[in-house]
């Protein structure tokens, strides 16, 4: 009997140890993975009309994790399956350095950014049928570890004449988290 439970002990011994010898290999990605992933964009947007005055933001990080440069390609569609090539913006404190069905080299250990407006004021923002809805993201690489999220927001314009806080200014009115893979790694 006794040996009987070494012997099974052994066995589980031997399973673990080749369990964490074969995951403390070096980082692989699987080349032409596809993660899907779905934004929540029914919100509301405004156009130029005074009592509509709202715009959306979408915002969108793609996390490298390993310690190689990798490459990926991000595809954003909208809620008609139109593929959006917009470059995004950069602009006070909003980066872009992701453009959609593009491929992307994300360096080592590193973040690349997409950021997009919608919606008021249009003559600067992309309009409110252009905003996403889903999207994907294409691994292009052997090596990589990737993690990535986003929010989609719909703010208000307003309007202050106070003398603490005058000037204009967005104000957040809803706001969703972009969960991609459940929060996990790929």
């Amino acid at each position: 009997m006794k040996k009987s439970i070494v012997s099974k002990l052994g066995i589980i011994t031997l399973l673990i140890a080749s369990m964490l010898i074969t995951s403390s290999g070096d980082v692989s990605a699987n080349v032409n993975q596809v993660i899907y992933f779905s934004i929540q964009s029914n919100t509301v947007c405004g156009n130029n009309s005074s009592a509509n005055q709202y715009r959306d933001q979408f915002l969108f990080n793609i996390n490298n994790l390993s310690d190689v440069d990798s490459d990926v390609t991000l595809y954003l569609y909208t809620k008609n399956g139109t593929l959006i090539t917009d470059p995004g913006i950069t602009d006070n404190g909003l980066v872009s350095d992701i453009v959609p069905n593009t491929q992307t080299t994300i360096p080592a250990n590193s973040t690349a950014q997409y950021a997009n407006l919608f919606g008021y004021p249009t003559t600067k923002n992309l309009g409110c049928d252009m905003r996403p809805t889903y999207g994907k993201i294409v691994v292009n690489s052997n090596h990589g570890l990737f993690l990535a999220s986003g929010e989609f927001s719909a703010e208000k314009y307003l309007v202050s004449s106070s003398i603490t806080n005058s000037g204009t200014y967005y104000t957040k009115y809803q706001s969703s988290t972009v969960v991609v893979n459940g929060g996990e790694a790929f």
